[in-house]
């Protein structure tokens, strides 16, 4: 399996896919994310093998990290173990990178989906850094965990990790207005409780 760059019009189908796989609240708006492709802040990759595209992948680079906005598995390559051959192959195509930062869910008992996403990430060597990390959404903050891949030793301190995320709140959330407030009140959080 390869990873190649996508393109601005492959953009339009991934785009079709993701309404029919990510929670309305995760999902940003398609003219946001076509134009943060467009300004180069904002990487789609494709996974292809055999010359069928299988996979996507949505990133956000900021220094020597890799913010993981969206990854998913066409569905009818799901089950093939597709999802965890892609996110090992990113520290190639950002050669030099420390790791890969996730937003995951919390585990809700009640949606075996969140159980299944967290265990694959933390099979991969994902742990989580950051429990009261809060997704800028349009309706407030959607609560989820943040994680962390390494891809070199050791795990980002907690300015590192202060600093990507500050950057992805400007850039990626930068048309949610509730961004800054989710921010402040997340470094709060890791002051008081040393929550990473």
């Amino acid at each position: 399996m390869i990873l190649k760059k996508g393109a601005q019009i492959e953009f339009e189908t991934v785009y079709q896919d993701m309404l029919t796989q990510f929670p309305s609240e995760e999902l940003k708006g398609k003219e946001r994310l076509s134009a943060l492709i467009k300004e180069e802040k904002y990487d789609l990759w494709l996974a292809e093998e055999d010359g069928r595209q299988v996979a996507y992948i949505l990133t956000c680079p900021y220094q020597d990290y890799i913010w993981l906005d969206y990854i998913a598995v066409f569905r009818e390559y799901h089950s093939k173990g597709y999802g965890s051959k892609i996110l090992p192959q990113l520290s190639d195509v950002y050669p030099g990178s420390k790791g890969l930062f996730l937003e995951v869910e919390h585990e809700n008992e009640t949606d075996v989906n969140t159980i299944r996403r967290i265990r694959f990430y933390r099979r991969l060597g994902a742990e989580m850094i950051l429990k009261s990390y809060r997704l800028p959404t349009a309706a407030g903050g959607f609560p989820m965990g943040l994680y962390f891949l390494p891809y070199q030793e050791g795990n980002p301190s907690k300015k590192e990790i202060l600093d990507t995320i500050r950057y992805v709140f400007d850039t990626v959330h930068a048309d949610i207005p509730a961004r800054d407030l989710l921010l402040r009140q997340m470094e709060k959080d890791m002051a008081e409780n040393h929550d990473c």
